[in-house]
């Protein structure tokens, strides 16, 4: 019989979280600092850099997840 391994675990999303916010965090911050200083266009390219950075990151995140996911899947089935 096979075993049932979860796709994400909760620690992997609270750890998830905790990566986007130590990423995002200073960048909304300065963002904040600096409202009234910025030009329209700065906006879009802040956007548009955090976003292509939230995607970048959370596919590695993704990639190391399922590598992991497998190696259990091989461990399980060499225990059965």
């Amino acid at each position: 019989m096979k075993k049932e391994v979860p796709k994400y675990g909760r620690w992997t999303y609270v750890a998830f979280i905790v990566l986007n916010l130590s990423l995002f965090g200073p960048l909304l911050w300065i963002a904040y600092r600096t409202k009234d200083h910025l030009d329209p266009n700065h906006w879009v390219l802040l956007v548009f850099g955090g976003l292509l950075v939230i995607r970048v990151v959370g596919a590695r995140l993704e990639d190391r997840l399922i590598e992991e996911r497998d190696i259990t899947e091989l461990v399980l089935e060499e225990d059965d």
